[in-house]
């Protein structure tokens, strides 16, 4: 043993620790050592508004929000990121200031806004935004037919599901085998948004259309269970969408392209109050938990018109039960002894 002096000292096959110690750390010098080597940090990348949403929406999924209400909420402040940071209060309301939208929407992203600063801790005063008092768009029994006629089997299906007992859209599409009645034609709703559940009504031919659905999926009448709810849903709105277009083009009624979902919902509503005149039941079969959310119906529907009655008369009770049963309405008994009933068309 020796002392090299061009070399690091050796015992036998061992360095000494005099060695370089960049021959352990750097494989071009030493590649024995390789696995010796030491990444670099990761750089601190501070957290952009994309993440602060992922972060926002896995918050309100742990204190139990609906993913409906998420998505809807997370996908109206994702859309302020393309134009405004939406973590600086200031230049979110300039923005919404200055923005091409209604005053009913700006205060829906205000309500977001609100939301997603108090889990930021974020102070900001909310904007003043007074909601527009709208009446939605109601179509009528001869639009909704023609459109329904014109619709794809399934989707024609669930449109006529949707005007008879007046369900909303996610409950009609949650719609399972299970919940149909076919003895007693009738369908249970699961309810949504703090509603009441319910067990409606339908014709006999909604009960025949319905089974003769072809049985795709086990669960679901009208949803695909292999995926995402929200991608099915979707999925189906823009077929139907697609299929109203087409229906509009056909028929050369440019209404039908504002024939929501909703709008059958509308319709059942103020068909039902003009038959029964009776707030309390509209609001039992819409599944209300509010009656502000039913009066407003109220305002849709004209009594004034007299030629829009069918009246029927009827001497004895034999007479009288086949229009009971057909939807008429008790007036009053004439000095002859006859039963008026009447039914508006």
């Amino acid at each position: 043993m020796g002392s090299n002096p061009s070399g690091p000292t050796t015992f036998g096959n061992f360095k000494t620790a005099t060695d370089n110690i960049a021959d352990l750390v750097e494989p071009a010098w030493n590649p024995r050592y390789w696995w010796a080597r030491i990444p670099p940090a990761p750089p601190f990348n501070e957290p952009t508004p994309l993440s602060e949403l992922a972060a926002f929406a896995f918050y309100l999924k742990k204190n139990g929000y609906r993913d409906s209400t998420i998505r809807g909420t997370v996908q109206a402040l994702k859309a302020l990121t393309h134009h405004v940071n939406p973590l600086d209060p200031e230049l979110v309301k300039g923005y919404l200031a200055r923005a091409d939208c209604s005053i009913n929407r700006k205060g829906k992203v205000c309500e977001d806004l609100d939301r997603f600063y108090k889990y930021k801790g974020i102070q900001w005063a909310k904007p003043n935004y007074q909601r527009v008092d709208t009446l939605p768009f109601v179509p009528t029994t001869q639009e909704a037919n023609d459109l329904i006629a014109c619709l794809g089997p399934k989707m024609s299906v669930f449109a006529l599901l949707l005007k008879e007992i007046g369900c909303r859209f996610n409950e009609g599409f949650g719609l399972r085998w299970q919940d149909i009645n076919v003895e007693n034609s009738t369908v249970t709703i699961t309810p949504l948004k703090g509603s009441y559940a319910r067990q409606m009504k339908i014709s006999p031919k909604l009960m025949g259309l319905l089974n003769s659905l072809h049985k795709k999926w086990p669960t679901y009448v009208f949803r695909n269970h292999k995926i995402e709810l929200w991608k099915s849903s979707k999925r189906f709105r823009t077929e139907y969408m697609f299929q109203r277009r087409r229906a509009s083009i056909k028929l050369n009624q440019p209404r039908l392209n504002l024939v929501s979902f909703k709008s059958l919902r509308h319709h059942y509503a103020c068909r039902l109050y003009e038959s029964t005149k009776d707030i309390l039941f509209v609001q039992r079969q819409m599944g209300h938990r509010s009656l502000s959310n039913t009066v407003r119906y109220t305002r849709m529907v004209n009594f004034d018109a007299e030629d829009d009655f069918i009246v029927k008369a009827a001497k004895n009770k034999s007479e009288a039960e086949p229009l009971i049963e057909a939807g008429y309405q008790y007036v009053v008994t004439t000095p002859e002894g006859y039963m008026l009933f009447s039914k508006r068309k």
